[in-house]
């Protein structure tokens, strides 16, 4: 049975871990983790690779998300840790991406939710190359977040294409209203879809996993990484499934 592998994802406000649910981001509680007694990201980073060989983690910066400055102290010392960070903190231009970067993040984000100019893309993808340009396909019970005016009532798929014609090659699909919710990942026609299409784009999903099988559904759909938080920090994916992601790792052969 293949299964995706996992990237546990690091919900951060005002420097502490907070508890995803549903994409209301102003209702996220402090982090209640069984494996963890700290909300501190250095902790619960320490925790995971001691306990898992966890490497490489999602960081969701929600201060800067809404506006405000980068937390990008925090990056720079979950680095120091052994941290591969990939982080979505409203990147939208090439100085905030730079910070990002030079604060020894493995990958910025851009999300749909915070981009304004696409054109900006195939620039920042030529200056740090497309290992390290990530793309979130931000949605909304399936519905895409934008606020691009020209891309309003376009569906996942074609806002997908476009950016993997602008050169993307990682690709996250995130549904906001899925998170923390463990009802299984909303996207697999899709992400079965662009697997299909574009079999040289990675393709990670967030939002609603919470099982093995919801782990193997994906590995069908030709999924490279699932992003967890509930299910692995709560303890309801077995050990034996709880495999980390790694650079080395393609995706699952569907067969």
């Amino acid at each position: 049975m293949a299964l995706a592998p996992l990237i546990p994802v690091l919900d951060l406000r005002r420097g502490q871990l907070v508890q995803a649910r549903g994409g209301v981001r102003h209702l996220y509680e402090p982090l209640v983790c069984p494996l963890c007694s700290s909300t501190e990201p250095q902790a619960l980073v320490q925790v995971l690779r001691e306990r898992y060989g966890f490497r490489t983690f999602y960081l969701a910066d929600l201060d800067a998300l809404s506006g405000w400055a980068l937390a990008l102290p925090i990056y720079h010392r979950l680095a120091e840790l052994g941290a591969s960070l990939w982080v979505d903190a409203g990147l939208a231009d090439m100085p905030t991406v730079q910070a990002v970067l030079d604060h020894e993040a493995e990958r910025a984000i851009i999300a749909l939710e915070s981009l304004v100019q696409p054109e900006i893309v195939p620039t920042l993808i030529a200056a740090h190359g497309p290992n390290r340009i990530m793309f979130s396909l931000d949605l909304n019970e399936g519905r895409p977040i934008t606020r691009i005016a020209e891309w309003q009532g376009q569906s996942a798929r074609e806002i997908a294409e476009r950016m993997i014609g602008l050169g993307i090659q990682e690709m996250l699909i995130l549904d906001l209203a899925a998170m923390g919710l463990g009802r299984g990942p909303p996207a697999l026609d899709l992400c079965r879809n662009l697997a299909e299409r574009f079999p040289h784009v990675q393709l990670y999903v967030g939002g609603g996993v919470a099982s093995p099988e919801h782990l193997e559904a994906l590995a069908d759909a030709g999924v490279a990484g699932a992003l967890v938080a509930t299910a692995l920090y709560q303890g309801n994916l077995p050990a034996t499934v709880v495999r980390p992601w790694s650079p080395t790792r393609r995706p699952p052969d569907r067969g």
